[in-house]
């Protein structure tokens, strides 16, 4: 694979080689970081889960909402009518500082850090508490069986708030939690190249990758087996954790409430 590199721990991670990789083929797999128990275990945990959640609507929660445990089914593509993109997909907010009850607390972690490295900060920058008005919006993001999906796009609005937060790379990092021929059969990431070229990232890429690509390229999840019946309360499918770098509005009036959770 032209675009894939393997490090045995985050100290061994080589920033530059990692992004000279990225500016090349506008994506990089990076391999040997998570290794395959931690992520089946994790794997199994989350989808014991699945049908006891209490799914909220696509839109409308408060900023606060997500700085603690919190689950939601998005379908359509009227969650930002000035940004419409067409998805299908679970999305559960685990923060770092909340009940860790995917018991996936140190995956977390060591994604963030391995974030903060690549996009310069300092390791464990923003991660249990907030830091320069910049929170880990820790979360897992499931794509059931039956038709989940993404469609193609770029992060531009994304793109535009993560510039006026001052963060310093806009970047997407996506640890997989499931493999392509494994736990679906048809659909997964892909990213359209310098090219024009579409590539199906997840032929390469298996549970324990990183995916890393930049926002403002063309992207998207093709339909998670789509010949197959759709339940939103199935636990099959494609599954993917991410820790990304959110701004914190902090003149959320809900704001002293979640105070507790900082720091622990």
């Amino acid at each position: 694979m032209k675009s894939s590199i393997k490090f045995k721990k985050l100290d061994d991670v080589n920033t530059s080689n990692v992004l000279s990789l990225l500016k090349k083929n506008n994506y990089v797999v990076v391999n040997g970081l998570f290794n395959k128990t931690e992520i089946s275990k994790a794997l199994q945990k989350i989808k014991s889960k699945i049908k006891k959640i209490n799914d909220h609507p696509a839109m409308g929660e408060k900023p606060s909402a997500i700085l603690k445990n919190y689950s939601k089914f998005v379908l359509g593509g009227k969650m930002n009518s000035w940004d419409y993109k067409p998805r299908c997909l679970r999305v559960m907010y685990n923060p770092i500082w909340d009940k860790d009850i995917y018991d996936v607390r140190k995956l977390f972690i060591r994604l963030a850090q391995f974030r903060n490295i690549i996009q310069g900060y300092e390791k464990n920058f923003a991660i249990k508490n907030i830091e320069k008005n910049l929170w880990t919006a820790s979360r897992i993001q499931h794509y059931p069986t039956g038709g989940g999906f993404f469609s193609k796009h770029k992060d531009i609005v994304l793109n535009t708030v993560t510039s006026k937060a001052k963060i310093k790379k806009f970047l997407q990092i996506i640890l997989l939690l499931t493999s392509k021929g494994k736990d679906f059969r048809n659909g997964g990431a892909f990213i359209i190249d310098k090219n024009k070229k579409k590539i199906d990232l997840e032929k390469f890429a298996k549970a324990g990758s990183i995916l890393l690509y930049n926002g403002t390229s063309m992207h998207g999840v093709d339909e998670i087996d789509p010949e197959k019946k759709f339940s939103s309360f199935s636990n099959l499918g494609r599954y993917v954790m991410m820790a990304s770098l959110y701004k914190f509005f902090n003149k959320d009036k809900n704001y002293n409430e979640f105070k507790k959770y900082f720091k622990n």
